[in-house]
């Protein structure tokens, strides 16, 4: 719930039903070095991602390199879950 949080910035709702949910797979590399302007690679697919989310969450949590699974709102490329690639099957 902490990192969906972090992720999902706390912006509105995304409603399931309407088919808005894509999930994205693959190694993870999260660029942090470039300032205001962080990315996350999951696959082939990238997201911008704050700050906060990468020093306060993602940077503890993830691993380079591994493979991740990442569900997020196809209309504004927010992230609302991410986990272990092992466990999204």
């Amino acid at each position: 719930m902490f990192l969906h949080q972090f992720l999902a910035g706390l912006k509105g709702k995304t409603d399931i039903s309407e088919g808005r949910v894509k999930k994205a797979e693959g190694p993870i590399n999260l660029d942090a070095y470039k300032p205001h302007n962080s990315q996350l690679h999951i696959g082939h697919k990238t997201f911008e991602i704050d700050e906060v989310a990468v020093k306060v969450v993602l940077a503890d949590l993830i691993t380079q390199g591994d493979n991740y699974a990442v569900y997020y709102d196809d209309s504004d490329d927010r992230i609302l879950s991410m986990e272990s690639a092992s466990k999204a099957k």
